[in-house]
């Protein structure tokens, strides 16, 4: 396996850097993404996890060689394995994702539901 090096288009892997964008690819890259709104990927997403749910990981295998070819053995990534890909990535990939965790992990626990304590009038 490969690791995606990041391209003069400013990707990596997904992963956008933003110095190497153009004018015109950050004014891209800041637009509302097209499968927010696709009706057909949306779709396609609530197929693909609607048999992840039921099938587990046999269906992570058929997703794994319909979609990519792959027929892995294993669905764990090993702790070499592991080391070895978080090695490969630039230091700047590397705290990008860092970022976007802790983004992401404030975001939805601001989502969880919390106890109130409120009384509307006096004894209510």
């Amino acid at each position: 396996m490969t690791a995606r090096i990041a391209t003069s288009d400013g990707v990596f892997a997904g992963i956008v850097d933003w110095e190497l964008l153009s004018p015109s690819g950050r004014r891209d890259i800041l637009q509302r993404p097209v499968q927010a709104v696709d009706p057909e990927l949306r779709r396609q997403v609530e197929t693909i996890v609607a048999r992840v749910r039921n099938g587990g990981d046999r269906a992570l295998r058929e997703l794994s060689r319909e979609l990519d070819g792959a027929m892995p053995d294993q669905l764990q990534v090993s702790e070499a394995e592991f080391r070895d890909a978080e090695v490969a990535l630039p230091k700047r990939a590397l705290d990008a994702m860092q970022v976007a965790i802790a983004n992401v992990r404030r975001f939805h626990l601001a989502q969880l539901p919390q106890s109130i304590d409120i009384d509307t009038m006096p004894g209510i």
